[in-house]
């Protein structure tokens, strides 16, 4: 896994920046996987594929990349083809159950071979608690969802062969740090002092 960083609606420049230099050669399409639902995965998908046409057109890059995205089970509208009225999931940030720019979303998917699909509330903390042990990436639920997606189509052995995958992650643990604070041990409490701090994590 590689990671790099990019910021707010320029995400997508981040993402062909570094790896321009792979997908005019490539012989395959490369896959994005969109790592959120509800309206932050519509914002995405349209953004991004509005960008990565742009980039085409320019001649930057020669091939299109599919959009794929995950929502929660509980606030899965755009896969359900219905709105969520009252949406449930732990991933709070893609609790949505009526997303703006609904038909944009399914316009990017179908336009670039992509897909939108769901993952459970348990697929994303495993996830959630996977990339965090192994990569040190402390991400919020809802940014989990499409490693959860991509562990999902894993599983099921229905990942691309011969691709390259690149999953967005824009959101920090500590946007939503209850599952995290529900699974960790009582903090140890030390007075407000230099030396206690240093013999409590072993540096006296």
């Amino acid at each position: 896994m590689k990671l790099f960083g990019a910021r707010g609606a320029h995400q997508w420049r981040g993402v062909i920046e570094e790896y321009r230099s792979r997908l005019p050669v490539s012989k395959s399409t490369p896959v994005v996987t969109l790592c959120e639902g509800g309206t932050p995965l519509v914002y995405a998908c349209t953004a991004y594929w509005k960008g990565y046409k742009e980039y085409r057109d320019d001649k930057m890059m020669k091939s299109l990349p599919q959009m794929w995205g995950f929502q929660a089970s509980g606030a899965a509208p755009i896969v359900r083809g219905a709105v969520v009225k009252n949406p449930e999931t732990i991933a709070t940030a893609i609790r949505i159950g009526n997303p703006a720019s609904w038909q944009q979303a399914l316009d990017a998917r179908d336009k670039s071979g992509g897909l939108i699909d769901e993952v459970t509330d348990d697929e994303i903390l495993s996830a959630y608690r996977l990339v965090a042990a192994r990569e040190g990436l402390f991400v919020e639920p809802s940014s989990a969802a499409g490693i959860a997606g991509l562990l999902k189509y894993k599983e099921r052995g229905k990942l691309p062969s011969g691709k390259t995958i690149v999953i967005t992650v824009t959101g920090n643990g500590l946007k939503d740090v209850q599952w995290v604070l529900d699974g960790a041990p009582a903090p140890t409490v030390i007075p407000v002092d230099v030396r206690a701090a240093a013999e409590v994590i072993g540096l006296s």
